[in-house]
Parts: C-alpha cells; sequence; structure tokens
C-alpha cells in the first residue's frame, strides 16, 4: 500500500463524499445488495468487486444514489489498478478542499442516514483521513500525517468496519508515524500494530492487506528479527508455523514473508503490488548476500511495472 503512487487518491476524495445517498430510494435492493457485496470484497477479490459494482451499475439507470455508489465501487477498482493518471494534474488542495465542503454539509444530516448510508458515510470519513495521512506522509509533513490519522479512530467508533480498522492499524505499522521512547520501543509498536492488522486481514482473507503486511514484516524482520523473537515471542512462533512451507533448509522469516506477499498479490491481481513484492524479495536476497536471486527479482518486478505502465498508460 505505501509503495503506491498515492497522490493517484487525491481523485478518491471527491467521490467519496459524492457516493454517501442523498434521497434514499425503495425498491432498490438488488442495487444495493450487489453495491455491498462489492464493497465487502474490494480487499479480498478485487476482479470479483468490479464485476458485481458494474452489474449493480447496470441495473441503476433509474436509482441515482445506487448509480453512484457504484460509480465509486468502480473508481476504487481503477484507484487499487492505478488506473488514474489524469487525477495527477490536480493539486492536492483542490479536491481535498471540495471533498471537506462537502462533508460538513453531510455531517448536519447524519442522523436521518439509514444503516447502509450510514455505512458509506463511515468509509467516506475514515478513507478521507487515511488518503489525507498518505499524502503528508510522502510530503514529510510527519505532524500532519499523524493528526489525520488521529481522526480514523473516532470514524470507525461509529459503526465497525474492519477493513478500515486493518488499514488503520496497517498505516501505522511500517510508515514511520509511531512515537516512542527509543528505536526499540517503536519497533516492538510498529510490530504490534502490523500483527493486528496481519492476524485481522488473514482471518477475513483480505488478501491485499495480508500480502501488505507480510510485505511490511519481511522488511522489519531483516534487522529486529531476534528483538522481536524474544519481545513478541508468541506472536514470533505464530508467524513460524504458519510459514514453515514457504522455507527451505537453513531460510530465514523475511523470506518466508516475501515470497509469501508475492503470491498473494499475484491471486489478487494486483500487477503494481506485484513488482513492489518483488522488489521487496530482492532487497531480502540483497541482504542476505545473494546477488544472483536479488537482481533476478529486481529484474521482475520492472519487468511488471513496464507492463503496468504499457497496460494503463500506453497512450499517454
Amino acid at each position: 500500500m505505501r509503495n503506491r503512487w498515492n497522490v493517484v487518491g487525491i481523485a478518491l476524495l471527491a467521490l467519496l463524499t459524492a457516493c454517501v445517498p442523498q434521497v434514499r430510494q425503495h425498491g432498490r435492493t438488488d442495487v444495493d445488495s450487489l453495491n455491498s457485496r462489492a464493497y465487502a470484497l474490494r480487499y479480498v477479490d478485487i476482479d470479483r468487486s468490479a464485476a458485481l459494482a458494474q452489474e449493480a451499475l447496470s441495473l441503476s439507470s433509474d436509482y441515482p444514489d445506487g448509480e453512484n455508489e457504484a460509480r465509486c465501487n468502480l473508481s476504487f477498482v481503477k484507484y487499487q489498478q492505478m488506473d488514474a493518471m489524469p487525477c495527477i494534474q490536480f493539486p492536492w488542495s483542490r479536491p481535498k478542499s471540495k471533498a471537506e465542503s462537502r462533508m460538513k454539509k453531510l455531517e448536519r444530516r447524519v442522523n436521518t442516514f439509514s444503516p447502509h448510508e450510514m455505512a458509506i458515510w463511515v468509509y467516506a470519513q475514515s478513507e478521507f483521513h487515511i488518503i489525507s495521512s498518505t499524502y503528508y506522509f510522502y510530503q514529510e509533513q510527519d505532524d500532519l500525517a499523524r493528526a489525520e490519522l488521529a481522526e480514523v479512530l473516532p470514524c470507525l467508533q461509529q459503526r465497525v468496519d474492519t477493513a478500515q480498522w486493518v488499514y488503520y492499524n496497517y498505516m501505522l505499522g511500517p510508515g514511520g508515524l509511531v512515537e516512542g521512547r527509543d528505536a526499540r520501543d517503536i519497533t516492538l509498536q510498529e510490530f504490534d500494530y502490523l500483527f493486528r492488522s496481519y492476524i485481522t486481514s488473514r482471518r477475513d482473507s483480505m488478501r491485499y492487506f495480508e500480502a501488505n503486511n507480510l510485505q511490511a514484516m519481511a522488511t522489519m524482520f531483516l534487522n529486529n528479527d531476534s528483538l522481536i523473537a524474544q519481545e513478541r515471542n508468541d506472536a514470533y512462533n505464530l508467524l513460524l508455523i504458519q510459514h514453515r512451507d514457504w522455507l527451505d533448509e537453513d531460510e530465514n522469516l523475511p523470506l518466508a514473508f516475501a515470497r509469501h506477499a508475492l503470491y498473494l498479490f499475484k491471486s489478487y491481481n494486483d500487477l503494481f503490488q506485484t513488482a513492489c513484492a518483488y522488489r521487496t524479495l530482492g532487497e531480502v536476497y540483497f541482504q542476505q548476500l545473494d546477488y544472483e536471486q536479488a537482481l533476478d527479482s529486481y529484474m521482475k518486478a520492472l519487468h511488471c511495472v513496464n507492463i503496468h505502465h504499457l497496460r494503463y498508460y500506453g497512450d499517454l
């Protein structure tokens, strides 16, 4: 996730609040059901999520709220696939300001929302702050990034959204936004966030986040394996048991994590994140002085990036 070109996220900000229904219409249960299923599967099976959202769109010609929600789900698919280059032309402040203005207007009507509308509202709020935090993180404005993340939990307390909770914990894992007494304390806190995110995403078959957490732990364990084994022994042993089949003799957990993440991103059909997984695998091999395997992994990463660019931006 954090490897993504995060400027792509600015296009989502205005879309998020546009997806909150304005007038609830009756007799649209099929469209609502399809949109809800598309939303639930967005981190589990992106292709199935896209198909469900497209079906909802095709049935919503006389249902503006359902059409907006379907388009929001399809926009998320485009975002995951990084098929959104035109949004990079816009300055960050424009969509962010528009989204903030719209959210203030909608906030006055929250008490009138149905449970379905409230679910969309909670997602819009939490995603707004997560995307904003990611943007500030890559601008090296850590205080602003932390402030945005601090707004996520109050959103989720309005209504449980497991995927967004997983997202929130992942963001605090590898991002360098956790503060602590010293480097050791920070590393352990970051591991705790990653492990919580990993366990829940694995339980709920959220391949996208399971892979991202494994990828982050692969990097973390390269320099902190002994610390985590000593201070988080139960979690360490569970990870070891779960990944024995990913290891050959004399190999270690970072390599297993990187391989498993690569497998999950491939099965999720995320070409760009597959490239990132190959890059992480290359980093692990490089630190272990296996330069031939490292070079092979880096070359595969570049190949994936080239295919991705040709697929989505070939006409630019």
